[in-house]
């Protein structure tokens, strides 16, 4: 997968943004939250991110071969995902959409519908 398609991706949830952290780091938001930071691996050149997972699903993704627990943000069960190589579109839609709609649930209850989630 590529990172356009990785950040079309990420584009395709409602009220998603993208914001530039950290000097120059791609990293998605919903109202101010964020729920992923995608980029390119220098290994094989395919896209990279690292998104945020249910604890139960975390166990799972991290014994991945191409996954691993996200430094620094490992505590609050984000994965990164090292190579989207051997991954589908679905499979990276699914794992950034649990990412999005885990973050959206954390948000107060006036923003969910003053932005209609």
């Amino acid at each position: 997968m590529t990172l356009d398609l990785l950040m079309k991706v990420c584009e395709s949830f409602p009220h998603s943004k993208l914001d530039i952290k950290w000097g120059s780091d791609r990293v998605y938001i919903v109202a101010e939250k964020m729920f992923a930071t995608v980029g390119e691996s220098d290994e094989d050149g395919s896209a990279t991110f690292s998104c945020k997972a249910e604890p139960s699903h975390f166990e799972v993704l991290v014994g991945r071969e191409d996954i691993d627990p996200a430094p620094y943000l490992a505590r609050a069960h984000w994965i990164r995902v090292n190579s989207t190589q051997s991954m589908d579109v679905n499979e990276v839609h699914d794992l950034l959409r649990e990412s999005y709609d885990l973050v959206v649930a954390k948000l107060p209850k006036r923003t969910r519908v003053e932005l209609g989630l």
